[in-house]
């Protein structure tokens, strides 16, 4: 085995080791619901019993994050290049990003396995590459919403702070619910020494997040937070990646600054107290700003920030940028111009920004949004304060219009039946 197999080796197993003594801690001392995960959990703890040489592989365990098979990741089918590029609107995504900000899915670690220690079977050594090949990459249709994210943040100035950041004075990204730690990764691999990524979540998803970094980066400088060691604390100038269980994040204290927080569709399914928990938390630390990224079901005339109990109390908090009434707005003008009706499914996202930010947009910056089919809409932060200008146009398929109507014709059914 080589060296770099046995480090990563040796610390997929510290991590492994570690997580099952935060499962156990956590049974008597997390005061918080765990809601829909209570379920979901128990068909993922067989992951804690996986060897290191298994943990490796974490990638081909994720699909109750993101629906995606392990056929589908492994089996590349290039005569449907074009029809990935269209449904993703991969080409429009990309426009006017440095070429060091284009994702893809890094290929599975060399097959190793104690079975095959004398006898290595053929494609032993050979990485497996993942997903769709499109242009010369390898995608999957999960890495295009952190595609999107990236691009966002690269528009908002973000991107720039991480590369311009120095190892004394790192770039500290924090991540609440990472799922199974894609973000940190990409980010990681380009912005390492200059960054560190914080991580919070839910005990056993720690695993997740941890194997696929250090499957994937086994140089990489990871703090967990050890129920035996309690009084050992990270340090965002020595780790690359900290993870915290959501009920220790008072380990994170004494942590000066968080320069940007980030949450992509999991807030709305913590428990309450969880929620508020984190925002004061949030409030306290954050130094630039926090991503958002969620979605809520819109009536017509109604105001996002009273149906949605995370965007209600975030908006008590900090000043949202683009604006609700920006993307009231921007569903209206959806609804104006499709063969759909009200109420809809909106996705959304926006920076909220704490009164002790530093952050401030470039001129023209702008954030972009998938909606329900696909079309993406580019919200404007014209003048720094979210009330800026809304731009619609369609970069990728939309559905045919035979599908148009039915949707038309099921949402008239539905008001009239009620």
């Amino acid at each position: 085995m080589s060296g770099n197999a046995a480090e990563m080796h040796g610390k997929l197993e510290v991590l492994r080791d570690t997580v099952r003594r935060i499962v156990v801690d956590s049974q008597t001392n997390n005061p918080y619901e765990l809601g829909a995960w209570t379920y979901v959990s128990r068909f993922l703890y067989y992951v804690l019993d996986l060897s290191p040489e298994s943990l490796a592989y974490i990638r081909l365990h994720t699909e109750i994050f993101n629906g995606e098979p392990v056929n589908k990741l492994i089996f590349s089918n290039s005569a449907s290049e074009q029809s990935f590029i269209n449904t993703h609107g991969y080409d429009a995504i990309l426009k006017d990003l440095p070429d060091d900000l284009i994702l893809e899915e890094p290929k599975l670690p060399e097959f190793r396995h104690s079975l095959f220690a004398d006898h290595p079977p053929p494609f032993a050594g050979q990485p497996v590459p993942l997903g769709q090949a499109v242009s010369g990459r390898q995608l999957t249709p999960d890495l295009m919403r952190y595609q999107l994210y990236v691009r966002n943040l690269y528009q908002l100035g973000f991107i720039e702070k991480m590369a311009n950041a120095q190892p004394n004075d790192r770039f500290v990204f924090l991540e609440i619910g990472t799922g199974f730690g894609c973000l940190q990764y990409q980010l990681l691999s380009r912005f390492k020494n200059k960054m560190s990524a914080i991580v919070i979540d839910l005990p056993l998803m720690l695993i997740f997040t941890g194997a696929y970094v250090v499957a994937n980066m086994p140089d990489v400088n990871v703090y967990l937070f050890d129920p035996d060691k309690p009084d050992i604390k990270p340090d965002p100038t020595v780790h690359d990646l900290i993870l915290i269980p959501n009920y220790r994040v008072d380990i994170l204290e004494d942590i000066e600054k968080v320069d940007l927080a980030f949450n992509s569709i999991s807030m709305q399914e913590m428990d309450p107290k969880q929620i508020t928990d984190y925002l004061e938390f949030l409030h306290r630390k954050v130094r630039g700003g926090f991503y958002y990224h969620g979605s809520m079901t819109l009536y017509e005339g109604d105001d996002p920030g009273t149906i949605d109990n995370v965007v209600g109390e975030i908006a008590e908090k900090f000043d949202i940028r683009p604006s609700l009434e920006l993307f009231r707005k921007t569903a209206a003008s959806y609804v104006s111009s499709s063969l759909v009706s009200w109420p809809i499914n909106l996705p959304y996202q926006f920076i909220a920004v704490p009164s002790e930010s530093t952050w401030k947009p470039p001129e023209d910056a702008q954030m972009r949004v998938t909606l329900v089919d696909y079309r993406q809409v580019d919200v404007k932060l014209s003048d720094g304060t979210g009330n800026g200008e809304v731009e619609q146009f369609t970069v990728a398929s939309r559905p045919s219009i035979a599908m148009r109507i039915a949707r038309k014709l099921r949402n008239l059914v539905k008001r009239t039946l009620s």
